[in-house]
């Protein structure tokens, strides 16, 4: 069996570097032409990959199929290949359902949707499928944790979650530029801080139940300074603007 990759931009270098370094995955990978750098490095890199001369190649090539192109891209791209049945295939455009998609793949079945993230590249972190077998499912499994939804809402929720990545990178750079301000040398604030909340997100996934509020009470020591800061922060509706940020991203996916 084989991979094949139509539009390689940075997600989909990050998937094929994750792939390739995974001691499990054994597969050709075959590329589309299009960024011809970042193909052309890949090959480079790695002695299973190679580019195709054109898209059509890649599907004629390869019985999986990714599609990472730009949304506005996708039914432009698409209309022009030919899928065969026995393909198996993965979209992964933001806010384009699979029933907008489907006869773009078509006379193919075999479609999941999909939100891959950067850090497949290290083979950490989550990717939602919806409506992914077997074969799709143990693809991304070579690059850090399936989750498998039952319903397309479901991954759209946790897409519309997605979009708070960099807001998170944004809340460390405010405790760490805030520890600078005060003296503290910002490399020793950055290593803390994301190692801090490395270790708080693994007790958490391992843990947490439903009931968060019994989590944090269990990890709050009365009258002390977590109490007081999570209190602080409360009161003055401090976490609204997250969840007014996901409501405003989750419009773009009908939510």
């Amino acid at each position: 069996m084989s991979l094949g990759i139509v539009g390689v931009g940075g997600l989909s270098f990050a998937i094929v570097s994750g792939l390739c370094e995974s001691p499990g995955f054994m597969e050709d990978v075959v590329l589309s032409p299009r960024n011809a750098e970042k193909a052309a490095e890949l090959a480079r890199k790695y002695g299973q990959v190679r580019v195709a001369a054109s898209n059509q190649e890649v599907l004629d090539a390869c019985d999986t199929i990714l599609v990472t192109v730009l949304p506005k891209n996708v039914e432009e791209v698409l209309r022009e290949l030919r899928f065969r049945p026995d393909h198996h295939a993965i979209h992964v455009a933001a806010a384009m359902r699979l029933e907008r998609v489907m006869p773009l793949f078509a006379p193919a079945t075999r479609v999941a949707r999909g939100v891959p993230l950067p850090f497949a590249a290290r083979r950490i972190g989550p990717t939602v499928l919806f409506g992914a077998d077997e074969r799709i499912s143990g693809l991304f499994a070579h690059v850090g944790e399936v989750v498998n939804v039952a319903t397309e809402r479901e991954l759209e929720i946790l897409a519309t979650i997605t979009a708070l990545m960099v807001p998170y990178y944004g809340l460390v750079k405010e405790l760490v530029d805030w520890g600078a301000g005060k003296g503290l040398d910002a490399a020793d604030g950055i290593r803390y801080t994301a190692s801090m909340y490395e270790a708080l997100s693994v007790l958490m996934r391992e843990r947490c139940t439903p009931d968060m509020e019994a989590f944090l009470a269990e990890n709050t020591t009365p009258g002390g300074m977590n109490e007081y800061s999570l209190g602080h922060i409360r009161e003055r509706g401090g976490y609204a603007p997250w969840v007014e940020s996901l409501e405003t991203v989750g419009k773009k996916y009908g939510l």
